[in-house]
């Protein structure tokens, strides 16, 4: 059985524990949202806007203190953990913005109409890797859609997840409305089967998404599935080399390693690669892993200790095929020390096409452009990549070779608040963020006049 255990990754504290709720509790709960949407749908956009301005406000006075609760509950640095409620303020101004001009009905030709109207609820099943922004990212535009929202957070965020609630509570969000669900993993057909459910959000990996799709399926819920992600950062022998290690190492060291969307594999041409290896050796200076709490800590412990065993045996698999490696990993409880290697023939190493949660660097040496395509797609995952070459337009040449649905130009590839996000391939469905994604979490009804 499943149990919701909130254990600090750094000095294994046990922060809370809590037990799965009964099904039958689950359901009573699913039709008290319903009523609650039912007492409450008539409020307007307008309304449902100032519940998200005050959330906004109580995001900035509790920012503190909630920041030290993620580094507490993950064991993200704190800098990380500011970082991340700071992208979900910037994601509540965005929706303040925008949400009237995303939802206003649309005048088509021939006197056609396009409304967007409230589906009733979403639920959202959440990762424990950005507890506060992965709910959010769905969550507040459910609710400016006129939604009601229930979340079944990862078993160890139980903590962060309630507080959010809290704080939606404060901010003037009906009762009802955004509730948490800590529910074991055989209940959530459940939740499917309630007919208050009209959406189903899932962010985490994807043999989990290809379950919960078909069981989804069976009941006709539509999903956004944001799944797993191995991102190919290409740099070619006419790339900016300091600029891609150094941004390339801060990508892939985001949240310790523990993100879909970051710089695991690295493909380099031959030329380059000494003077990769050199900038990366020094850059690796900065990441030592440190205290999560602790302001200079740029690396702290993995969050739990099944993911350091699956980065050490990842890390044990790829060895054999390496041409040259980093010093061992060093691990001490859910510490990990970072480490790279280098291959020649990158698909004959079988983590190659894997996706690694943790502070590894796969890289691949070229002698062929055409060569690197053809390891950047060997992935199944298609989720993001980065394309670095100083004439823009090879670059651009490039990425349109790449299968994955986000590439960065010169950049790295990070999702954008006002930019429909989603992935591709193993990497899952649908969109969030932007006005599509808001538009998405909402029903379509179009009128011919």
């Amino acid at each position: 059985m499943t149990v919701f255990e909130s254990v600090n990754p750094a000095s294994g504290e046990v922060l809370h524990r809590a037990q799965p709720l009964a099904e039958a509790e689950v359901v009573a709960r699913l039709d008290a949202q319903q009523r609650a949407w039912q007492l409450h749908s008539g409020l307007s956009l307008h309304e449902r806007l100032r519940w998200l301005q005050a959330f906004g406000a109580e995001l900035v006075s509790n920012q503190t203190a909630l920041a030290a609760l993620l580094t507490r509950e993950v064991g993200k640095p704190i800098s990380h953990s500011m970082a991340e409620l700071e992208k979900t303020r910037q994601l509540v101004d965005y929706l303040y913005r925008e949400s009237s001009a995303a939802l206003a009905p649309e005048t088509l030709r021939g006197g056609v109409t396009r409304c967007w109207q409230p589906l009733g609820g979403v639920l959202g099943i959440m990762p424990w890797n950005y507890p506060i922004w992965q709910v959010c990212r769905f969550a507040l535009g459910a609710l400016v859609a006129g939604n009601t929202v229930a979340v079944k957070p990862a078993p160890n965020v139980l903590l962060a997840t309630e507080k959010l609630a809290q704080l939606l509570s404060q901010a003037g969000v009906p009762e009802g409305w955004f509730e948490v669900y800590p529910v074991a993993v055989d209940s959530v057909p459940v939740m499917y089967d309630h007919p208050h459910i009209r959406q189903v959000h899932f962010t985490g990996s994807t043999q989990a998404g290809r379950h919960i799709a078909a069981e989804c399926g069976k009941r006709l819920l539509p999903t956004t599935l944001e799944l797993g992600g191995s991102d190919a950062w290409l740099l070619t022998a006419d790339g900016d080399i300091a600029r891609f290690v150094q941004t390339a190492l801060v990508s892939r060291m985001n949240n310790s390693g523990q993100s879909c969307l970051c710089a695991k594999r690295w493909l380099v041409p031959r030329v380059h690669l000494d003077q990769v290896l050199a900038l990366l050796e020094a850059g690796l200076k900065r990441y030592v892993p440190q205290p999560p709490e602790h302001l200079e800590c740029h690396l702290g412990p993995l969050a739990r200790a099944d993911i350091v065993q699956r980065l050490v045996d990842q890390w044990q698999a790829m060895l054999p095929h390496a041409v040259r490696h980093s010093a061992a990993l060093q691990v001490s409880g859910n510490f990990v020390s970072p480490g790279w290697a280098v291959f020649e023939d990158a698909t004959a190493n079988p983590v190659w096409v894997q996706e690694v949660f943790g502070p590894v660097i796969q890289i691949a040496v070229y002698d062929e452009v055409s060569q690197a395509i053809t390891w950047s797609n060997a992935s199944p995952y298609g989720l993001g990549a980065s394309v670095w070459d100083e004439n823009e337009t090879e670059a651009q040449q490039l990425a349109e070779q790449l299968h994955t649905a986000n590439v960065g130009i010169n950049q790295p590839m990070r999702s954008r608040i006002d930019v429909a996000f989603g992935g591709i391939g193993d990497s899952g469905w649908g969109v969030e963020l932007g006005h599509e994604g808001l538009r998405a979490l909402s029903r379509q009804q179009t009128q011919y006049g």
